[in-house]
């Protein structure tokens, strides 16, 4: 696990340096190393797969988990600042609509999660990520409502996960 963790520190110092200084589109490669990285590290901590002493749960795993989740929502962010940086024409199609294309890799990637891991932590940070959006944007309808849907999908998700694992138990 070293040698990931280790290159995600370096990605993160990257991604620092070339985001404090605007240097686009280098911070979103930098932060696609480090979420990379962080997946490899996670997969080999087993994390939602194996068991653990409740001390390395709570001092490993669950830290690991909230990092990755919030990586996963900073990639995002990262992205979408990218493209709006390049002032990228979104092939044409509303903003709106782009909006519930990105809501919907969340939710993908977020269901992914809940049915593979079942890793509450990691979940926690995705829906704290996207109440935080649906309040922000509590003025735009289309944005907050949007929002909040794919929050309570999420959340389903995950509740979802935990009911089939208790159905074959």
């Amino acid at each position: 696990v070293g040698g990931w963790m280790s290159l995600s520190g370096l990605a993160n110092s990257a991604w620092i340096f070339l985001w404090h200084y605007e240097q686009f589109p280098l911070p979103v490669l930098a932060m696609l190393v480090l979420l990379v990285s962080l997946i490899i590290t996670y997969l080999r901590l087993g994390i939602g797969k194996t068991s653990v002493p409740a001390a390395e749960r709570w001092a490993v795993r669950v830290p690991f988990s909230i990092y990755l989740g919030w990586i996963t929502v900073a990639t995002v962010a990262n992205a979408t600042a990218l493209l709006d940086y390049l002032k990228w024409d979104r092939f044409g199609i509303a903003p709106e609509i782009w909006l519930v294309i990105i809501l919907a890799a969340v939710l993908v990637i977020a269901a992914l999660m809940n049915f593979t891991r079942r890793d509450i932590p990691y979940a926690l940070v995705i829906l704290w990520a996207l109440a935080g959006i649906a309040i922000k944007h509590a003025a735009t309808p289309v944005v907050a409502l949007s929002t909040w849907i794919t929050f309570a999908l999420v959340a389903l998700s995950l509740a979802a996960a935990f009911l089939f694992k208790l159905k074959k138990a």
